[in-house]
């Protein structure tokens, strides 16, 4: 997805990882996938990361991430750290990913809310790679 100045994205996948690289600020999600049927579990709760713990697995189709572990200094729109983010990444084109992400957070909302964004591949904006 592009918007703004270099606020770009490369998807990576391998059989066991999937890496987000996020050109403006150079962070690499580097997400585990895990068996749908074993879900593997996340690292310690006392474990906590800026970007949470966050382990995938495939629904058909579609690559599921469920982020937990987050630490006290991420923030999103006022959660705390036990902000659980679920994110669904779909590609409906050649060109195009439907991303949809779904953010529970007790402490801060009386109920977990959704989005739905289109990535468009747009000049440099998406790049997707599977080796």
């Amino acid at each position: 997805m592009a918007s703004g100045y270099d606020n770009n994205f490369e998807i990576v996948q391998t059989p066991r990882y999937v890496a987000i690289v996020q050109e403006q600020v150079h962070e690499t999600r580097v997400i585990p996938i895990v068996s749908a049927k074993t879900k593997s579990s996340h690292v310690d709760k006392h474990v906590r990361q800026w970007l949470g713990d966050a382990r995938g697995h495939w629904e058909g189709e579609t690559l599921v991430v469920e982020t937990t572990n987050f630490n006290e200094h991420t923030s999103f729109e006022g959660a705390t750290k036990d902000m659980v983010l679920v994110e669904k990444w779909t590609r409906v084109a050649n060109d195009k990913i439907d991303y949809r992400f779904t953010v529970s957070d007790p402490e801060t909302w009386t109920a977990p809310w959704s989005a739905a964004i289109a990535w468009n591949k747009g000049g440099n904006g998406l790049r997707i790679r599977v080796p």
